[in-house]
C-alpha cells in the first residue's frame, strides 16, 4: 500500500505545529539567556539538567515510537499517513530516507507541546522560574523539545553508517544511537529498543518491562491488542519484501 503524498491539511498542520512548538521553545531559550546572570546556576546543576534532558528526550522518542508501532491503524482518523509510514518502515526500513524534515518535525511537534507549554510557559513566560530548580527545568524542556523535533533525523542514523567522523565518534561514545543498537529493534517482532536518540532509555525501559507492562494495562482497560495492525502488515507485505531482496541478490 503506497504512502500518500501529504495532503494540504497535513502540510498546514505540520507547519503550524513546528511554528507553535518552535516558538515556545525559542522563547524558553531566550529566557534562559536573559536570566542566566540573575540566577547564576552552578555548573553541576547545568550538567545534571543536560543529562536529564538527554535521557528524557530519548524516552519521549521511544514513547512516541512505541505508540505508533503498537497501536492505531491506517483507518485511524487524522493519523492515516503517519501510521502508513510507520507500517511501511517495518517492511522497507530504508524508505525513511524519502521523507523530509518538515513532515517529520511537524508530526512530533504537536505531542511536544504537551510539555513545552506547561514547563516553558508556566515557569519562564509567566514567572516563577527565576530560581536554580526553575531555570534547570526550563533548560530541560528546551533541550527535550529541540531533540524531540529532530528525533526522526536521529532515527536515520540507526539505518545508515554516517560519513561524519564527529557523528561516528558520538555514536561510539554512546551519545547518539547507531545502527548496531537500532538493528535490534528491526529483528523479531519490533518490540524492543524503541528509543531513537541515544538509546539510554532503552536500557532502563526494556529492563523493567515498561513497554510490555503498559501494553497489558491498556489491553486490560480497553481490550485493544498491541501490534495487531503491524502484524497484519508484516504478514501481507513481508513475503514480497523478501522476494525482492532475493531477486536483488541474484541480479548482483
Amino acid at each position: 500500500m503506497p504512502v500518500p503524498v501529504p495532503a494540504r491539511a497535513d502540510v498546514v498542520s505540520n507547519a503550524v505545529g513546528i511554528a507553535l512548538n518552535g516558538g515556545v521553545t525559542l522563547c524558553g531559550a531566550v529566557w534562559l539567556a536573559l536570566h542566566f546572570g540573575a540566577v547564576r546556576p552552578p555548573w553541576y546543576a547545568l550538567a545534571l539538567a543536560v543529562l536529564v534532558a538527554l535521557f528524557l528526550a530519548d524516552f519521549v522518542s521511544g514513547l512516541l515510537h512505541w505508540a505508533f508501532d503498537t497501536w492505531f491503524s491506517e483507518e485511524t482518523p487524522r493519523l492515516r499517513r503517519v501510521v502508513l509510514v510507520v507500517r511501511e518502515h517495518h517492511v522497507y526500513p530504508q524508505h525513511i530516507f524519502r521523507y523530509v524534515f518538515r513532515d517529520e518535525a511537524g508530526t512530533v511537534a504537536w505531542p511536544s507541546l504537551a510539555y513545552t507549554i506547561p514547563v516553558i510557559g508556566g515557569l519562564a513566560l509567566f514567572g516563577g522560574g527565576a530560581t536554580v530548580p526553575g531555570y534547570c527545568a526550563v533548560l530541560v524542556a528546551v533541550l527535550v523539545s529541540g531533540l524531540t523535533m529532530c528525533m526522526l533525523q536521529f532515527h536515520k542514523l540507526g539505518h545508515r553508517k554516517s560519513e561524519s567522523p564527529v557523528v561516528r565518534a558520538l555514536q561510539n561514545a554512546g551519545l547518539l544511537m547507531g545502527p548496531r543498537h537500532h538493528g535490534r529493534h528491526h529483528s523479531g517482532n519490533h518490540d524492543v529498543k524503541y528509543c531513537l536518540i541515544n538509546g539510554w532509555a532503552d536500557h532502563v525501559m526494556d529492563a523493567i518491562g515498561f513497554w510490555r507492562g503498559t501494553e497489558r494495562l491498556i489491553h486490560a482497560l480497553t481490550g485493544a491488542a498491541p501490534r495487531r495492525n503491524d502484524v497484519v502488515w508484516m504478514n501481507d507485505y513481508r513475503n514480497d519484501y523478501y522476494r525482492k531482496l532475493e531477486q536483488h541478490a541474484k541480479d548482483r
